[in-house]
């Protein structure tokens, strides 16, 4: 089903290895604002839930308390607080410090 000029993405992401949680925005993203994200098997898009900056995170999941999250196809830390699907993926959400 083809999609409106409306729901076309607006945005780009980045996402290295098909298991990762969190993509890398490729320019400044607004809230609301439709990402396309480039993985290696092919595309997605996901909804920015708030505003990412210029080589930000943004979860391509939703994320639990205390779930290791992925990038680049290994654990950067911790979800500190429930992270949903879209959001900006930080130190206000993320803790460090995971090991393999």
């Amino acid at each position: 089903m083809a999609r409106s000029a409306a729901e076309e993405p607006t945005a780009r992401a980045l996402m290295l290895h098909d298991g990762d949680d969190v993509a890398v925005v490729i320019a400044p993203v607004s809230a609301g604002t439709l990402c396309e994200i480039t993985t290696p098997s092919g595309k997605q898009s996901v909804r920015a839930a708030g505003d990412i900056a210029f080589g930000h995170k943004m979860s391509v999941r939703a994320i639990g308390v205390g779930e290791t999250v992925i990038k680049y196809g290994h654990p950067i830390g911790r979800a500190a607080a429930a992270i949903e699907c879209g959001a900006h993926v930080h130190v206000h959400n993320l803790q460090g410090g995971v090991s393999a």
